[in-house]
């Protein structure tokens, strides 16, 4: 027998196909980052959803335990996927290694052992109880230490997730802030209506609004995808950019000391500190010296170094831009572009020029030049 006429099993049922659906339509999309990880958290919301359908309205005792324990198989996988799924968005993950998986996939797969063998042990229920209430029959559980190892893990994996969303929200331009705010609802309210669960602090204790939540976070990611492009373009960030800039980048304040580097400047470290954040710029840099001035600001605006790298000549364009925060001076920011194959073949053309000007002034023949007339 099943409850199909109670509000909560139309609840369950939007949220099935809203979740379903938005997992199946985003695989069908073109593989962005983050994509995989987005399709699982909506394919397991859905089928978290799916099961609970069965756990709360069904009127038989042993369906209702099963579908319990069952619904974990996906309970287990949305910490997770969620997490990864900010990573990616967020550009702070690229591509994700399978020792990273697994282990991020530890406490999940022992939880879920944990509960196809809680009857030996009663380390994630210590009880089971039913009670009616509303023309429903509810579970009632007292959760073992099991269990609160869980979801300390999984809220976690969801404040992490959804911290570094947020802290995209504040660095992010303007155009992309709106598929953050759409993305921190769909997290936000599913986390709050679990916990609210989990601690008993809802008017309806028995009642697990977890998957009619999931509802109106498929909702809030529906309007993100279609109104903001969501997974269409992703913000990128400002460390994400230097990182992958050739030139190289380093970022110094008033005394000459090392704030910032970019991977290109890193190579260019040929002198003593393992940490080169706080150091001296000429204790870092030999080419540092050629520089040949205590005042950065005195350095013309495209100096030419050159200097000698792994025994070879090296030519690098300095430019400078002065930072500054609310009309102050913080430091200097300093590009160094590498130049050393255009000025070496600028010499070669110059040298060749003198030698055939050499020829031609001291050949023993005479030689002119006519036009077309």
């Amino acid at each position: 027998m099943f409850a199909i006429d109670h509000p909560y099993t139309f609840a369950l049922i939007a949220s099935v196909i809203i979740s379903i659906s938005m997992a199946v339509a985003v695989l069908m999309h073109k593989h962005t980052l983050g994509v995989h990880a987005f399709a699982a958290l909506k394919a397991s919301i859905g089928m978290w959803a799916f099961t609970s359908l069965f756990e709360v309205c069904s009127l038989d005792l042993p369906t209702k335990v099963f579908s319990y324990s069952f619904k974990y198989l996906f309970i287990v996988i949305v910490p997770p996927a969620w997490f990864l799924f900010g990573l990616y968005y967020s550009n702070r993950l690229r591509r994700l290694r399978l020792s990273q998986f697994g282990l991020l996939c530890i406490i999940p797969a022992l939880t879920l052992i944990v509960v196809a063998t809680n009857r030996f042990h009663n380390w994630m229920f210590t009880s089971l109880d039913f009670i009616k209430t509303d023309g429903l029959i509810f579970i009632v559980r007292n959760f073992g230490f099991w269990f609160w190892i869980h979801a300390a893990y999984s809220y976690i994996l969801l404040f992490v997730g959804f911290f570094v969303m947020a802290k995209q929200l504040i660095d992010s331009p303007s155009p992309y802030r709106w598929q953050v705010v759409t993305l921190l609802i769909g997290g936000l309210v599913p986390w709050i209506a679990n916990i609210a669960f989990t601690c008993k602090l809802t008017p309806y204790p028995y009642l697990d609004l977890t998957p009619f939540a999931f509802t109106i976070s498929g909702i809030a990611f529906m309007w993100g995808i279609m109104r903001f492009q969501l997974l269409d373009v992703a913000p990128v960030t400002h460390e994400v950019v230097i990182q992958n800039i050739e030139d190289a980048i380093l970022v110094v304040d008033g005394e000459h000391r090392i704030l910032h580097l970019n991977p290109a400047a890193e190579k260019m470290i040929d002198l003593t500190p393992a940490n080169p954040i706080g150091a001296q710029a000429d204790s870092v840099f030999s080419w540092w010296s050629k520089l040949k001035t205590n005042n950065l600001e005195s350095i013309a605006e495209h100096k030419i170094i050159d200097f000698s790298e792994n025994d070879m000549r090296c030519m690098m364009r300095l430019k400078k831009v002065p930072l500054k925060c609310n009309h102050r001076k913080m430091g200097m920011l300093i590009t160094l572009a590498n130049v050393t194959d255009a000025f070496l073949a600028k010499e070669a053309l110059l040298n060749s020029e003198r030698r055939f000007r050499s020829l031609s002034e001291n050949a023993p023949v005479i030689i002119f030049a006519l036009d077309t007339h």
